[in-house]
C-alpha cells in the first residue's frame, strides 16, 4: 500500500462514523496485511465506541501482531473466547492467551455439544506450550475412565443406523455420545503428541531410546485449576494394579545408603507392568502417599539421577524394551518425583539379575515372580493373541 492509500485510509478511520468504521476496515483487509502506520487510528477509534468487529479486530492482530491494540482489546474485553482460540491458533505471542483457554477447557470439556472444545484443543496442538500439555494430560486422565464405563453401560446398545429417525432418537443418544467422546478424546491424545514434537522436550539418551522428559510444574498451575493436577490424582487414588509408588530409585532410607535390592524392587516393578497393561510408577513417594522427592536417592544432579535409570533399564531390561518407557520429572509440594510410565509390551520382559532372567507380572497392587512352569503359561496365554 502507497503512502497516498495510507493516508487516505487514516483519515477515513479518524472521521468515519460508528457505523462505517468497519467496512473502512475489512475493504483494507481485503488487500492483505493490515499496515502497522493504521493501527494507532484503529485504537483511537474503539477509544471513542465507534463499532469494530470481533473478527476484523483479530485479523489485525494476526497481521500486525500489535501489542498497543491487544492490551487494549484485553482490558476493554473485546475479545471472546472463539477469537481466544483464533490467536491461539495462529501463535499469537501471548502466553496470557493460552493460560485462559486452559481455564476454558478445562471447564467444558466433558460437554459434548460444545464445539469450543475441539477448537481449543487443535489450537493447543499447533501453539500450545508445556501448559497446554499438562491441561490435556489431565482431561485424558478423566476422560479415560468416563469412556471405559460408558462402554460398558451401552454394550448391548445397537449400533446407530445411518439415519436415525426421531422417534428412536433417545435410545442412540447414548452411543453417540461415546462417539463423540471418543472422538475428542482423540483430538486430546493428537493434540498432546504435536506438541511433544513440536517444542522437542523428550532428550534420548545416546545409547538408548528411553525417553527422559522434563514435564511442567504441576504445582505452578494446579491452583488456577478446579480441581487437583494429575499426578495429585494418581497419588490420592493409591496403588493399584496400574500404579505403584517407590520411595527411592536405589537408597535405603533405614541403612541411609545404596542399596541394589532397593535399585531391584523398582526394575521388578516396571518389568512386571511391561508384562501385564503397563503402569505408572511414581519414585519419590512412599506408600502411604507421602511425598519425598528424588533428592533422598543422593544424586549430585537431576541429569545424573535420570542418566543412572537409563542405564539400568538398559542393562537389566534392555534397550530394546526402552520405547516402552518414559520417565518424566513432575515437581510436587516443591518436591521432584520421577514418573516413569510403562506400556504394555507386545512380547515378554525378563529382569537379568546375575546372568539369570527372571520374570515378574503384577496381581492386583503387587509385583509377583513367576517360576518356570508360571511362565511358560501366563506367556503362551498373554502374549499368543
Amino acid at each position: 500500500m502507497n503512502p497516498i492509500e495510507l493516508r487516505t485510509y487514516k483519515l477515513q478511520i479518524e472521521h468515519s462514523d460508528g457505523l462505517t468504521t468497519n467496512d473502512i476496515i475489512d475493504e483494507i483487509l481485503v488487500h492483505g496485511n493490515f499496515p502497522d502506520e493504521l493501527v494507532p487510528p484503529v485504537i483511537e477509534a474503539l477509544r471513542a465506541g465507534k463499532y469494530i468487529h470481533y473478527n476484523s479486530i483479530c485479523d489485525i492482530l494476526l497481521s500486525t501482531k500489535s501489542k498497543d491494540l491487544y492490551q487494549f482489546v484485553k482490558t476493554k474485553k473485546r475479545l471472546s473466547n472463539w477469537d481466544l482460540v483464533r490467536l491461539l491458533s495462529a501463535g499469537y505471542p501471548d502466553p496470557e492467551i493460552e493460560s485462559k483457554l486452559c481455564k476454558v477447557l478445562y471447564k467444558c470439556f466433558k460437554d459434548n455439544t460444545d464445539f469450543l472444545r475441539s477448537e481449543i484443543v487443535e489450537a493447543m496442538g499447533k501453539h500450545g506450550t508445556k501448559e497446554s500439555m499438562e491441561i490435556l494430560e489431565v482431561i485424558e486422565y478423566e476422560l479415560d475412565p468416563i469412556i471405559q464405563v460408558r462402554k460398558i453401560e451401552i454394550t448391548a446398545q445397537p449400533e446407530p443406523e445411518a439415519e436415525i429417525k426421531l422417534t428412536n432418537l433417545k435410545q442412540h443418544l447414548p452411543v453417540l455420545e461415546l462417539k463423540c467422546m471418543v472422538t475428542f478424546f482423540e483430538k486430546v491424545r493428537k493434540a498432546k503428541a504435536n506438541i511433544y514434537k513440536r517444542i522437542k522436550i523428550s532428550k534420548t539418551n545416546e545409547s538408548s531410546s528411553v525417553q527422559i522428559v522434563q514435564e511442567p510444574s504441576l504445582s505452578e498451575t494446579k491452583h488456577s485449576l478446579t480441581e487437583t493436577t494429575v499426578i495429585d490424582k494418581l497419588i490420592d487414588s493409591g496403588e493399584s494394579d496400574r500404579l505403584e509408588f517407590k520411595s527411592t530409585l536405589r537408597w535405603n532410607l533405614h541403612t541411609n545408603s545404596k542399596d541394589p535390592k532397593i535399585e531391584h524392587a523398582t526394575l521388578k516393578s516396571i518389568v512386571a507392568f511391561l508384562n501385564t497393561e503397563g503402569g505408572t510408577l511414581l519414585i519419590g513417594v512412599e506408600d502411604n502417599g507421602n511425598v519425598l522427592g528424588i533428592q533422598e536417592d543422593n544424586f549430585k544432579t537431576e541429569d545424573k539421577y535420570q542418566l543412572h535409570f537409563v542405564n539400568i533399564v538398559n542393562e537389566r531390561i534392555g534397550k530394546e524394551y526402552a520405547t516402552l518407557i518414559k520417565g518424566y520429572l513432575q515437581r510436587v509440594e516443591n518436591k521432584q518425583v520421577f514418573r516413569v510410565e510403562c506400556s504394555k509390551s507386545p512380547t515378554p520382559v525378563f529382569l537379568t539379575t546375575k546372568g539369570q532372567d527372571d520374570f515378574f507380572i503384577r496381581t492386583g497392587p503387587s509385583t509377583v515372580q513367576l517360576n518356570s512352569k508360571e511362565t511358560y503359561e501366563y506367556i503362551q496365554k498373554h502374549f499368543s493373541k
